[in-house]
């Protein structure tokens, strides 16, 4: 498994409430990952850049390309941010 960088913002909390409404006890909820977030900032630049090119998602293949290609991004600025 790549590193992720953890969670890139604090998590919130889940309630667990007993059969009588009261509550029991919280559970963290995992938020997204710092990898996550990089991934999505790339897809952000990658789509604003291609606006003008809406055949680039016309096929699942193209998508799925896409998307590799901003978590291989998101892996290097993890990696650069590890240095």
């Amino acid at each position: 498994m790549k590193p992720d960088g953890g969670q890139a913002f604090p998590s919130g909390y889940k309630r667990f409430v007993l059969e009588s409404g009261e509550p029991s006890h919280s559970e963290g909820i995992p938020g997204m990952t710092l990898r996550d977030y990089f991934a999505a900032k790339a897809m952000m630049a990658v789509v604003g850049a291609t606006v003008r090119s809406y055949d680039i998602f016309d096929s699942d293949t193209n998508k799925r390309s896409i998307a590799a290609e901003c978590y291989e991004m998101a892996d290097a600025m993890l990696a650069e941010r590890g240095k």
